[in-house]
C-alpha cells in the first residue's frame, strides 16, 4: 500500500486524470466509451462505462468512489491500481485472509460468489 492509501499493482505511481477522449456519450451519469482502443494510457474507471473496448499496456485505476462498468472488454498487458474505498476493501480482505483458516475460507467464499450473476435493481 502506498503512503496515501492507494494499492498499487505494477509499475510506478500514476496521476489520476479524466479520460479526455472523443467520441463518448453520457448515459445514466456515466461517460460511455464504445469499441475504442486505449494504448499506453492511464485509464480511470470510476464514473465511466466501457463497452467492447481494448486496453493495451494501460494502467487501470479504480477507486470505488462512483459507479463504473466494463462489458465485453479485452485487457492486454495491463496493470491495476486501486485507491480510496477500493483499496480499503482490498486491505480488509487481505487482513482477514491472513488470520487463519476461517479468514481464508471467508475470502474464498466471496470470490466463489463472483461466478454468480449480479442482481439487477
Amino acid at each position: 500500500m502506498c503512503p496515501d492509501g492507494r494499492v498499487q499493482i505494477g509499475r510506478g505511481d500514476v496521476t489520476l486524470l479524466p479520460n479526455p477522449r472523443e467520441p463518448y456519450e453520457i448515459q445514466d451519469g456515466l461517460m460511455t466509451f464504445e469499441k475504442q482502443t486505449f494504448t499506453g494510457e492511464t485509464v480511470e474507471l470510476d464514473g465511466h462505462t466501457f463497452v467492447g473496448c481494448t486496453f493495451r499496456r494501460c494502467v487501470m485505476v479504480f477507486s470505488g468512489t462512483t459507479e463504473m462498468s466494463l462489458t465485453g472488454c479485452r485487457f492486454e498487458d495491463v496493470e491495476w491500481e486501486f485507491g480510496g474505498p477500493a483499496a480499503r476493501v482490498l486491505s480488509f480482505l487481505h487482513a482477514i485472509y491472513q488470520n487463519g483458516r476461517d479468514g481464508e475460507e471467508f475470502v474464498r467464499a466471496i470470490f466463489r460468489n463472483f461466478k454468480k450473476p449480479l442482481p439487477r435493481g
